[in-house]
């Protein structure tokens, strides 16, 4: 079973709710981390430190987080969960992997996309402490990089024929699993897809602001990715068919061993 530490989540009497007030509280902390930092660049770019300052205030120095060069990855930005040292079986901290400008600790201006992104998802999962013990679990998984290497191929990419998806692709992929992970996966799968269409709303909806709040920066509109080349509507649809399916199977499989069994 894995741990949440209470470092990387919110007190319950401040994320308690339904699924769009936690939602809304998340935007809500993104919008006041926004505001904050905006005032932090003098230039077009900021010292990281003065970055992480404020993004521990938000957070009222609760939560537990490094940052680290997402030049040093193959993704341009990542916020990943990382587990304890010791007891391996909790996750304790969050690593917000970001652009650092030329390899300094300096953040620029123009990535505000990606960085107000990543801050998101930040927010996101200290809000939803459910969809962390989820991932938790799949990442524990020995079947962990395929559900992976599927989710980054398929779901989380421009790659997208709903045909051969939905009737090939996913069920082919579903066989491979056995049925506790085929739940777990495709329900993470649908959380993840429903958060990363807010996050891209987030960050280009930032971007434009810090764009209008320097005008005198060098913020390039045109270098972000739109929700719609995703498919993420698209594709949720496509995993919400799946669990409906695989739920019912798996009910209809209980009910035959029950039967055998009285």
């Amino acid at each position: 079973m894995v741990k949440i530490s209470p470092n990387i989540k919110l007190p319950l009497n401040i994320c308690k709710g339904s699924v769009n007030e936690r939602q809304e509280l998340a935007k809500s902390l993104n919008r006041k981390f926004f505001y904050g930092i905006s005032l932090k660049f003098r230039t077009c770019n900021l010292d990281r430190f003065e970055f992480e300052e404020k993004l521990a205030e938000i957070t009222k120095n609760k939560i537990s987080f490094f940052i680290t060069n997402s030049t040093d990855s193959q993704s341009d930005a990542a916020l990943a969960l990382g587990f304890n040292k010791i007891n391996k079986n909790e996750t304790d901290h969050f690593i917000l992997c970001l652009p650092l400008k030329n390899g300094t600790d300096t953040i620029f201006s123009g990535d505000a996309n990606i960085f107000m992104h990543e801050t998101f998802h930040l927010f996101f999962e200290i809000a939803n402490p459910k969809h962390i013990k989820r991932f938790a679990k799949i990442f524990q998984n020995k079947d962990f990089n395929l559900c992976e290497d599927f989710y980054d191929e398929f779901l989380y990419s421009k790659k997208f024929n709903d045909s051969k998806l939905k009737n090939e692709i996913l069920p082919n992929f579903l066989q491979k699993l056995p049925d506790d992970l085929k739940i777990d996966f495709l329900q993470n799968s649908r959380y993840r897809l429903k958060e990363e269409l807010l996050a891209h709303e987030e960050g280009f909806k930032y971007h434009k602001r810090m764009k209008n709040e320097h005008p005198n920066f060098p913020i390039d509109m045109n270098k972000i990715n739109t929700t719609e080349e995703y498919h993420f509507p698209e594709k949720l649809e496509i995993l919400d068919s799946a669990l409906k399916e695989v739920l019912i199977n798996t009910r209809n499989n209980l009910k035959k061993i029950f039967m055998l069994k009285s």
